[in-house]
């Protein structure tokens, strides 16, 4: 299975998954480049060559999907994406420039976080006492911890002694393949 100048971009996706990102990234990642890809790169652009795919392409992409009401995220996540995939190509003489080098995404409006009011938190942690969710709220507000590294924590992270929590793994739910 060679790559030469005649390859489409979803076949460079395949084998840039299993070249460069193959021991790099965290199954989670590879779980969401293939879906960002597929969702959102394949169908438009996919079947190009990879010497045909140019600047205007990606960045008439990106609008659409900025159109379709996409946020700064998922732009962004495609725009990086096709970046890295490019910088590859080149790397392997396939194309002789990136085009989605200079493809800026803007970040959206920033929307002020919305916090409880101290009265707010009372009546919650009100409602949350002796609920088997309890322990865990408490916890989550008091360490800042993700939601993965709280549902992943174990007795032996505890030292109750030193008041210390040791986070060394997080929990993922995920759709495996198969």
């Amino acid at each position: 299975n060679v790559v030469d100048r005649s390859t489409t971009l979803n076949e460079w996706f395949v084998k840039w998954m299993e070249v460069y990102k193959y021991g790099i990234i965290a199954p989670n990642t590879e779980r969401q480049y293939k879906q960002v890809y597929m969702k959102h790169i394949a169908s438009v652009l996919g079947k190009n060559k990879l010497h045909e795919i140019t600047q205007l392409k990606i960045k008439a992409l990106i609008n659409e999907l900025d159109k379709a009401g996409y946020k700064y995220e998922t732009k962004n996540k495609v725009r990086i994406i096709l970046l890295d995939m490019f910088n590859r190509a080149m790397q392997d003489n396939l194309v002789m420039k990136n085009p989605a080098r200079g493809i800026r995404v803007v970040r959206d409006e920033k929307k002020e976080p919305k916090f409880l009011t101290p009265e707010e938190q009372k009546v919650f942690f009100d409602y949350c006492k002796g609920t088997f969710y309890d322990n865990m709220f408490v916890v989550s507000v008091n360490s800042g911890l993700r939601p993965g590294e709280v549902y992943a924590l174990t007795e032996a992270d505890l030292d109750f002694e030193e008041k210390t929590i040791s986070v060394s793994k997080t929990l993922l739910y995920q759709k495996l393949e198969g």
